[in-house]
């Protein structure tokens, strides 16, 4: 059995292990909340890093023997040449660091290496080893970036371990009971949004990007349910619909269903409290809404 057929199938056995999701066009590294991007294009070591960024990434982070493997064993797939950067650089000190400017774990030079002629570093695909090389001369890379436990589409908060989705506005209005059922029907254990925290409440509120409008008339349309329905909003009162406590409070004082009327015109109307409730005769309907589900 060959070198690389060895390690991929010892990978292989790894994969089904604590997989979390990766962007699409990219793949997980085994065991790793990290996620490898591979750009086959042949660019300067300045441009790869300029590509990479452009995905929320870096030129390969090469943190342990592992990934140095296995960028070795997935070189042959994507890539038509034997060498390739990795994300290390020489500084004006000569000493050498990662792209995003952290200190190297992990290094496997190559005989002699790493020389003085080269301030970037490349991955020789044929003997596992790292030589310096030109900056300027083009080659392939693979970028990585972040792995998350959520859903492509869906935001991760590491405090309360949980995946948020926000609803765009499509032209499509629903009432608070349609947009649990909307939030319901995307998977087990999903609901509109609670909240139990300051931190939760900034991360829901800044998740939601704030529409602009032509007139007050259709502030509601953008408005956004969250998940609380009833009380005053204090702390104990009313029900959250995926049935956690209620202990955060909103603040505001009433009885309905909550929202967050998160549009601007420049009308006091459009902009209101970070949170408000809405009365339950008058049948209100909004174009967005927040859900939420465990991530674990």
């Amino acid at each position: 059995m060959s070198l690389s057929r060895s390690i991929l199938t010892t990978f292989s056995l790894f994969l089904s292990v604590n997989a979390l999701t990766c962007p699409s066009t990219t793949f997980q590294i085994p065991n790793e909340a990290v996620c490898l991007y591979p750009f086959p294009t042949l660019l300067n070591y300045l441009d790869a890093i300029l590509a990479c960024n452009s995905v929320g990434g870096t030129v390969a982070k090469v943190q342990n023997v592992f990934e140095n493997n296995l960028l070795f064993t997935y070189s042959s797939q994507y890539f038509n040449v034997s060498q390739q950067f990795i994300g290390v650089q020489r500084t004006t000190l000569g000493t050498y660091i990662y792209e995003d400017n952290t200190p190297l774990t992990y290094q496997n030079w190559d005989q002699d290496e790493p020389k003085s002629s080269g301030n970037c570093v490349l991955l020789d695909s044929l003997t596992l080893k790292w030589k310096a090389t030109d900056c300027a001369q083009p080659r392939p890379f693979f970028c990585t970036i972040g792995a998350t436990k959520c859903d492509n589409g869906w935001s991760y908060f590491a405090k309360t371990d949980s995946c948020y989705y926000v609803q765009p506005y499509t032209g499509s209005i629903y009432s608070f009971q349609e947009a649990e059922t909307a939030c319901v029907n995307m998977g087990v254990g999903t609901h509109l949004v609670s909240i139990h925290s300051l931190e939760e409440d900034d991360f829901v509120y800044n998740l939601v990007p704030r529409a602009i409008i032509d007139s007050s008339s259709d502030c509601e349309k953008v408005y956004v349910w969250i998940g609380l329905n009833g009380g005053n909003g204090k702390i104990g009162s009313g029900a959250w619909t995926d049935h956690s406590p209620v202990d955060y409070g909103l603040w505001p004082t009433g009885s309905g269903y909550w929202g967050m009327p998160k549009a601007s015109t420049g009308s006091q109307y459009c902009d209101g409290l970070q949170y408000d409730y809405y009365s339950t005769i008058l049948g209100h309907q909004f174009g967005r809404f927040v859900c939420k589900r465990s991530a674990t």
